[in-house]
């Protein structure tokens, strides 16, 4: 478990492992960060973290959860950060933790172009879990309107050219 920590393994130790995936013939490299403060926004730690994954080279998409509400999107050098795509499931109650009914499903797509370069575009899916059934749902301008709004907006707040899903 500890070497699967990327706090204790470090950013360095995070480019390490992903230079290694690529040795071994990996085209693409997602990592999935568990980072960031619960119920707030990105923070400099996330930031920096960001910023020295993604000067390395060798991460395409860094895909962040734990905050439980969703935080901005990011593209850093041509390539995404998800800081934190919300909840999903979870027993968390809305009315006392705002924001953590939200959610969003994200897809990154990868398409190489005439010198063999990685080029990214992002559309997501924001959702919302009904407080009552407790059931994933798809929120769009006209179901689940409101947590729509808040996703859209909070993910375009650092300027992410990612789209919603239509």
């Amino acid at each position: 478990m500890k070497d699967a920590m990327w706090f204790t393994r470090t950013s360095k130790g995070v480019v390490k492992d992903a230079a290694a995936a690529r040795a071994q013939g990996a085209d693409l490299v997602l990592v999935s960060m568990h980072w960031g403060y619960e119920y707030e926004g990105v923070n400099a730690q996330q930031k920096q973290v960001t910023a020295e994954l993604m000067r390395s080279g060798q991460v395409d998409w860094i895909i962040g959860n734990h905050p439980h509400v969703v935080q901005p999107c990011d593209k850093v050098n041509g390539r995404y950060v998800t800081y934190s795509l919300g909840n999903f499931f979870s027993g968390q109650i809305a009315a006392i933790k705002p924001g953590t009914a939200d959610g969003a499903f994200a897809a990154v797509t990868f398409e190489r172009d005439a010198a063999g370069k990685w080029k990214q575009s992002m559309t997501f899916q924001p959702t919302y879990q009904n407080q009552t059934t407790r059931h994933v749902e798809l929120a769009s301008p006209t179901s689940n309107a409101d947590s729509y709004r808040k996703t859209v907006r909070t993910m375009g707040l650092m300027g992410c050219d990612a789209k919603p899903a239509s």
